[in-house]
């Protein structure tokens, strides 16, 4: 039957395009820091970013935890990219860098990395 063969077809050559797209990945643990202090009226801070459990449509919350404006969160990641893209969000809605390219932490040897930053300011390297 000439439908079974294509079908059989189409299920190798998408194993393979699967299997050969997979990268070995890496644990890479973020501690991120926002400092919100030049902001007026902000209630809270948060993360969006290009890989799970971060994700561009959703908002991961920071904490605040001694109410200095400075705001963070650490994050494990189990990733096989050399980078990872985000931006931050005040106020659950605000997102920053408008028109602006991401935010990028690249992962070099260490496997965990501290990230600070303030809000809606680019970092100079």
């Amino acid at each position: 039957n000439m439908k079974k063969i294509y079908s059989l077809i189409a299920l190798v050559s998408a194993t393979l395009f699967i299997t050969s797209c997979v990268q070995p990945t890496k644990e890479f643990t973020i501690h991120f820091k926002v400092d919100m202090n030049e902001m007026e009226d902000v209630y809270s801070a948060a993360l969006i970013g290009g890989y799970n459990p971060l994700r561009w449509n959703k908002i991961t919350p920071m904490q605040d935890l001694d109410s200095n404006g400075i705001y963070d969160t650490t994050i494990t990641f189990d990733i096989p990219y050399k980078f990872l893209e985000f931006k931050f969000v005040a106020n659950g809605k605000t997102i920053e860098l408008e028109g602006e390219e991401n935010r990028r932490v690249y992962f070099e040897e260490e496997d965990t990395i501290t990230y600070i930053a303030k809000f809606n300011q680019v970092n100079n390297p």
